[in-house]
Formats: C-alpha cells, structure tokens, sequence
C-alpha cells in the first residue's frame, strides 16, 4: 500500500582489551570492554506518487568499561521525484539524530584518593589516615552528532535498459562546517536481453573539517611544525557492481568499492546481495 513499516538493530563492539593507567604503563591486568547499540523503529508514507516522507524512532545505548550511557533521537526525511526535460529527478532531505543529550553513569565514577600529606589529616588527628577518600566524577552530557543533508540527482541519459545518472549531496553536522560531494553511476541491465546487470560508480566528497592546518604548532625544539601536504586524493571513491536477476525472481549482486581516506589510507568495501 502506500505505507510502511519497519524495524531496525544494530551494534557495534569489543572486549578484552586492557586498562592501562598512568601509574600502570604496563597495564594494571584488568579488561574493558566497549559496546555501541540501537533500536529503532520506522514508519514512512507515501502522499502521493512524488513524494513520500518517513519518521525513525530510536533508543542508543553506549557502554565504556564500568560506565553506562542512553539517549533518544529521531530521523526525519522526505523524497521527492518528477521529470525534468522528459529524464527523471530526484531530490531528498534528512535530518539524523535529533535528540537528548547522551549521559553516562556507573561505578567505574566512583573512585578513591589516597592522602598524601600532613594536609589530609583529619580534625584532632595526628597521623594521616591510610583511609582514601571516595569520590564521584561527574560525566558531562554531550549532543549527539545531528546531522542535515540534502541530495540531488538526476539522469542525463536514460534509456530502457541503461542510465548515466548524476548526483550531490551537501551535509552539515551541528559540530562541524558544512560538507559536499558528488558523484556518477553508469548502470546497464538486462545485457544481450539476459538477466545480466553491471553498474560502474565514482564520486568525490570534500569535508573541510578534516583539513589540518599547522598555525600554532611548534616542534620541541621551538621550531615550527611542517605537517606533511595533505593527499589531494582524499575524498574519492570508486567501484562498481554486477547483479543477476532470474526470471523467478531471485536476485543475486557484488558490489566492491574504494574510499581513499587520506592519512588513513584507503578503504575497501564489499556488498553481497541476495533478492527475491
């Protein structure tokens, strides 16, 4: 029909790893672990044929050590398509994670001071007690990382079994400035009048808040700091895909794409897909 509904879980984590402390360079023999979840829930409608909008409801739960955060958000976007000189178009907007602050609790903000000094003994006292002194850190809530976007496309070349299409998006998060990017996907189905299919893709993105910049920085010896030049290559991406698609059917596609990270290096990734 025109509505939908859906359901969404998803984490992120690991374990054992160890605590090391200023004191304990070596490590103290003690273990962490870290796990990020969420569950959400979605509902999207369909108001016409052009344009349709969808809500997402979602709790986050955050767990470092001994420590413990949640918080609440919503996602909200829109759809829109039509034609433009006889060739379809595209244009959609979200806005992600609208919600409550994240804040954190648990006993691993509970700790103990020793006393040191002559200045820790108590009213009347002598001596300084061994006794330590317990105390609570307070966690500062923090937002979470909302984010605006908003993208374009549009096909150029638009055919019955193959489309060039072009597109941009431009983001901002509420912490950074804003970023963009753009792209290309040359798609062809149905090849030689088979189920056969093959995609080719590339885009470019530039988020200047990822740009360094060495003012201020000096070397121990005073100097002043050089940071290597920056990989202009940073930001592009490449791949492509290919897809089967039985009469039946059943749908079967590999996708594999390169991100180039800059000082990170580059990042692969691979898609399987199975339809039916």
């Amino acid at each position: 029909g025109s509505s939908v509904v859906g359901f969404q879980l998803g984490t992120f984590g690991f374990s054992d790893q160890p605590v090391y402390t200023a004191q304990q360079p070596e490590g103290t023999g003690a273990f962490y672990s870290v796990s990020e979840t969420f569950v959400a829930a979605t509902i999207a409608k369909n108001f016409s044929d052009r344009f349709s909008v969808g809500i997402t409801a979602k709790g986050i739960m955050d767990k470092l050590g001994d420590v413990s955060g949640n918080a609440f958000a919503v996602d909200f976007g829109t759809h829109f398509h039509s034609q433009l000189g006889g060739k379809a178009v595209r244009f959609a907007f979200a806005l992600s994670n609208l919600g409550t602050n994240m804040s954190y609790s648990g006993q691993g903000l509970n700790q103990v001071i020793p006393r040191t000094g002559t200045s820790d003994t108590l009213p009347g006292a002598t001596t300084v007690t061994q006794l330590g002194v317990p105390i609570g850190y307070l966690a500062s809530d923090f937002g979470l990382p909302t984010i605006f976007r908003g993208a374009l496309a549009y096909d150029i070349v638009s055919a019955k079994d193959a489309q060039l299409t072009l597109m941009g998006e431009f983001n901002q998060m509420r912490s950074n400035r804003g970023a963009f990017g753009g792209g290309a996907e040359f798609a062809a189905d149905h090849i030689g009048g088979s189920g056969f299919g093959i995609a080719l893709r590339g885009s470019y993105s530039y988020n200047p808040s990822l740009s360094y910049s060495n003012a201020g920085f000096t070397n121990g010896d005073g100097s002043a700091y050089v940071q290597p030049s920056a990989d202009k290559s940073a930001g592009l991406a490449y791949g492509g895909g290919i897809w089967l698609a039985a009469k039946s059917g059943f749908q079967l596609g590999f996708d594999y794409a390169l991100r180039k990270m800059g000082t990170i290096g580059d990042v692969s990734f691979y898609t399987v897909t199975l339809g039916w």
